[in-house]
């Protein structure tokens, strides 16, 4: 059986109050899948990719540069809505072999009677995010994002994972978070996230950034959109 990583980030909150501006309308967990013996290919074709990168310093008033003046170690997590730059970087970046699985949760089709706490919800996700891992790849190595970037799921999800897949006699649980500096791989797992959230949250979505989805979608081995009516763990939310 094959070992994998899965390079782990996530985009959203847990407020479920529409009416603030800074609640999310989907939440998105995004798994970054590298065959283990594919690992350095990976890092490496990041690396040579974004060392090829030639910012523009001076722009004429018509013209906007697709990248500016900064660290090359910052570039993938510095685009924000520079949509062109960031579908150049796609271009380039999709012929590394990485593969995507990631789970959209459209806030909006919960109910707040079912998840009206914070806790409840995060519950929610950590088992529709086993429940759909494991089973494609129980023998997965998780990475989690940087200590340093603001993460409110994976932490608890690790938790999880770590009280659920407890070694023994008869499973030496693969399945498991492994400590590792992620470095590039780590940035190229936030860049992904950020572009799958440009696709699909309300606030952010554009005519271009329709063109995201699309441009992903050969990487994409399983994307797992939830909703209520499916919910095999329907007893762990009481």
């Amino acid at each position: 059986m094959t070992d994998y990583w899965a390079f782990l980030d996530e985009s959203g909150n847990s407020n479920l109050n529409f009416d603030r501006s800074k609640a999310s309308s989907h939440f998105i967990i995004n798994a970054m899948i590298i065959k283990c013996d594919e690992v350095e290919e990976v890092e490496q074709g990041v690396k040579k990719i974004i060392s090829e990168i030639k910012p523009v310093s001076d722009a004429t008033p018509n013209q906007m540069p697709l990248f500016t003046p900064q660290s090359t170690q910052n570039i993938l997590t510095s685009l924000e809505n520079k949509h062109d730059a960031r579908i150049n970087l796609l271009q380039k970046l999709s012929e590394l072999p990485f593969l995507m699985h990631y789970i959209v949760i459209d806030k909006k089709t919960l109910s707040k009677e079912e998840v009206n706490h914070w806790v409840r919800f995060y519950k929610l996700l950590n088992t529709v995010a086993d429940e759909e891992f494991f089973t494609r790849f129980p023998q997965l190595k998780l990475v989690a994002p940087p200590s340093n970037r603001s993460s409110k799921f994976i932490p608890k999800f690790a938790r999880y994972i770590k009280g659920k897949y407890v070694p023994n006699l008869f499973s030496d649980a693969h399945f498991r978070f492994v400590p590792k500096d992620a470095g590039l791989l780590a940035q190229l797992a936030f860049f992904l996230t950020e572009t799958l959230a440009y696709s699909y949250e309300e606030k952010l979505k554009t005519e271009i950034t329709k063109l995201f989805v699309q441009m992903l979608k050969p990487k994409v081995i399983q994307s797992f959109s939830y909703t209520p009516d499916y919910n095999p763990f329907e007893d762990l939310l009481l």
